[in-house]
């Protein structure tokens, strides 16, 4: 046991530091390059940004928070802290507007792509939605029907899905009774009220820097990745606030805003159990942590934010009446 949570303390130390000397390096690196020419500087402002917030954020979860030896929290402060840096230095170097220009090239064409294929898309986004798929389903659907790969059509799809659910998600969610809800037994909503109260405060302090020091068009591209940062938190928000576990009389639908979605029918269920914390075996569909754990005899496939695909036999679900769930899935078991 002693050995054990050494080996917990050392790791913990471990991935600070590991993740702090990703920093200093490429700082370093940025700095030595202020002497060179200005495309010299931007090209290692945007590769020395990419280390700030990939690479360090890769080292912490590797190192540490994907075996639960730091908290989860601990990456998205890592994150966070990279960002930072990567502002600072796409605009000192004046990085961010090349960013920039090559997200609006990408944006124009997908625009010109949806243009000219726009019957097709159209045709496809009608289909899904008759044949009862959600809206995230049914936009990449249409885009995939525009000819837009398939992964880029996701990740396409759920920033649109997210920002639609940040301006109309405000609404009462009409709820029926054989749905469960998965949001509020983590406190997440709580959470990312204050992530985006810390976000909106340090956005104004970096907005002044830049625009003192470096300049106001740069502040700007900074405070506007901030507003979209905002708007993404709000979207999952009121997309988790509008999704559920669906008892259904065949089969139960999983929803977990934009992050998870899947069938699983009741005669490939084997048991449904309460836990206290998320099953190392089972697809985590949680939001901050699991209570109860859908277990199958069959392999089931849920997708997940972007295109991302998870199979296995047991989920693991976050719901927040755990007790009613458990009984009225117990229920259409018996009935299935």
């Amino acid at each position: 046991m002693t050995g054990r949570m050494h080996r917990l303390d050392r790791r913990a130390v471990l991935a600070p530091l590991a993740a702090m000397m990703v920093w200093v390096v490429a700082w370093l690196c940025f700095q030595r390059s202020r002497g060179g020419s200005h495309e010299l500087q931007s090209a290692v402002a945007i590769g020395a940004s990419i280390d700030f917030v990939v690479t360090a954020g890769i080292v912490m979860y590797v190192i540490a928070v994907r075996r639960a030896h730091l908290p989860k929290w601990v990456l998205g402060a890592t994150l966070a802290i990279g960002f930072l840096f990567a502002r600072v230095a796409l605009g000192a170097a004046d990085g961010g507007r090349v960013v920039t220009m090559a997200l609006i090239l990408c944006e124009l064409v997908m625009v010109g792509m949806l243009v000219t294929r726009g019957r097709k898309a159209r045709r496809a986004w009608r289909e899904a939605r008759i044949a009862g798929a959600r809206v995230l389903e049914a936009m990449t659907s249409a885009l995939i029907a525009a000819r837009f790969p398939p992964r880029l059509a996701s990740i396409a799809a759920t920033e649109v899905t997210l920002l639609g659910a940040a301006i109309t998600g405000w609404r009462r969610s009409a709820r029926a009774p054989n749905v469960f809800t998965v949001h509020r037994i983590g406190g997440w909503p709580l959470y990312a009220g204050v992530l985006m109260f810390l976000i909106a405060v340090e956005s104004i302090a970096v907005h002044i820097a830049l625009a003192a020091w470096v300049s106001p068009l740069v502040a700007w591209i900074a405070s506007a990745t901030s507003a979209y940062t905002l708007l993404w938190l709000l979207g999952d928000v009121h997309s988790l606030r509008h999704s559920g576990a669906t008892i259904g009389e065949r089969d139960l639908e999983l929803v977990v805003g934009v992050r998870w979605r899947g069938r699983v029918p009741w005669t490939d269920v084997t048991a449904i159990e309460e836990v206290s914390e998320t099953p190392s075996d089972a697809i985590n569909a949680s939001v901050l942590g699991a209570n109860i754990t859908v277990r199958l005899r069959a392999t089931v496939r849920l997708h997940g934010v972007f295109g991302r695909v998870r199979e296995g036999t047991a989920i693991a679900l976050s719901i927040d009446e755990p007790e009613a769930f458990v009984a009225a899935a117990r229920a259409a078991m018996l009935r299935a």
